[in-house]
C-alpha cells in the first residue's frame, strides 16, 4: 500500500479541531482516519512550499539537499465530519510506507517541521509562508524499519495536534559534477580503397 497507518491503542479520546476549539469530542461513531498525503500545493504566490523546508532542514543542520527525500503531511481526521482534523492525547504510532527502490536495510532519517499545522497550507503570501517556516523547528524523530513500513512513534497533544509536515529521507549526498567531461568527439570512419571502382 501507498498510505500510511496510524495506530492508537486502548480507548483514546479526540477532540474536533483542538480540545478548546469549543466543538468538544468526536461524536461516538466518529470514523477517525490519518490523513497521508502530498505537501499542500502552493497557492496564488504560495512559492515552492517543498524547497522552502528543504532549505529550512539545511538552515538547521539537517542534511536533505542532493539526498533522496519524501515529503507528506500528517493529519488525524474525522472522515463522518468533513475532514475535519482531530487530536487526542494518546500516543499516536505511524507505519510509513517503504518508498520505492528502498528495503529494510535502508537507513533513514525522519524529519518533523513542528508547529506547522493546518493553518500553513492556507497561507498563500510568500512572505508570511517564508515566515511560518523559518519559526518552525526541525525534529529528527527515531524511527523503526518493519518488513513494508518506517515506524515511529508520536506523543498526544489535544491543544494543537501531533501533525504538521514531514520529510522521510535516505540515501548519501550526491555530489554534482562541477565540470563534466565533454562527450569525446568520434575519429571519422576511415574509407575502405577497396570500395573504389577503377577504370
Amino acid at each position: 500500500t501507498d498510505k500510511g497507518i496510524a495506530l492508537i491503542e486502548g480507548t483514546p479520546t479526540y477532540y474536533t479541531n483542538g480540545e478548546s476549539s469549543g466543538l468538544g469530542e468526536t461524536a461516538e461513531n466518529a470514523q477517525i482516519a490519518l490523513l497521508f498525503d502530498d505537501l499542500l500545493p502552493a497557492g496564488l504566490g504560495g512559492g515552492d512550499r517543498e524547497q522552502m523546508l528543504v532549505a529550512e532542514a539545511e538552515s538547521q543542520g539537517h542534511s536533505i539537499q542532493n539526498r533522496s527525500y519524501e515529503f507528506k503531511y500528517l493529519d488525524l481526521v474525522d472522515v463522518s465530519n468533513g475532514n475535519a482534523w482531530v487530536s487526542t492525547n494518546s500516543e499516536i504510532t505511524i507505519y510509513w510506507p517503504l518508498p520505492e527502490g528502498t528495503d529494510e536495510s535502508t537507513k533513514f532519517e525522519l524529519l518533523h517541521f513542528t508547529g506547522l499545522h493546518r493553518e500553513y497550507g492556507q497561507l498563500y503570501n510568500e512572505d508570511e509562508l517564508a515566515q511560518q517556516i523559518a519559526g518552525s523547528e526541525v525534529v529528527a524523530v527515531k524511527v523503526e524499519i518493519t518488513g513494508f513500513a518506517v515506524k515511529f512513534t508520536l506523543d498526544g497533544n489535544a491543544e494543537t495536534g501531533s501533525f504538521s509536515p514531514f520529510a522521510l529521507v535516505w540515501g548519501e549526498v550526491q555530489e554534482p559534477d562541477p565540470d563534466p567531461e565533454p562527450e569525446p568527439t568520434p575519429d571519422p570512419e576511415p574509407s575502405d580503397p577497396g570500395s573504389s571502382s577503377g577504370g
